[in-house]
């Protein structure tokens, strides 16, 4: 087939394609079908979702924060005095607290906006 011709045909086929799906759309809009969406997350709000969600990221970055500080110890004692091993271990082990303090933070932080909304609302909080 040449160029024009086949550009044609997935045309003809675009075309046939759309008016079964429009006139699909037409017929199931003239009948009484009602659907109903269901929640497939079983948390009511968003706060408990983000609480969810932060003790999963939490559960699994506590054991990884701990074996990047024996990591990190390892580098200490591996560097027997080098001062360029030594300013590696050193700076493995900062960012590594850095980590773990920001995920600390982003926990606190969550229980602190989850209790403020829940106290803006009236509710009883968790």
């Amino acid at each position: 087939m040449s160029g024009k011709r086949l550009k044609n045909y997935w045309g003809f086929i675009a075309g046939v394609v759309c008016m079964w799906l429009f006139s699909t759309g037409v017929a199931l809009a003239q009948t009484a079908i009602t659907l109903k969406l269901q929640n497939p997350i079983k948390y009511k709000n968003i706060p408990d979702l983000i609480k969810a969600i932060l003790d999963v990221i939490v559960q699994i970055s506590v054991p990884v924060v701990a074996v990047l500080i024996i990591y990190s110890g390892f580098l200490y004692v591996t560097a027997q005095g080098n001062e360029e091993k030594l300013k590696v271990a050193h700076r493995a082990l900062v960012w590594t607290l850095v980590g773990a303090a920001v995920l600390l933070g982003a926990s606190v932080l969550s229980g602190v906006i989850a209790g403020t909304i829940a106290q803006i609302q009236g509710t009883p909080q968790p």
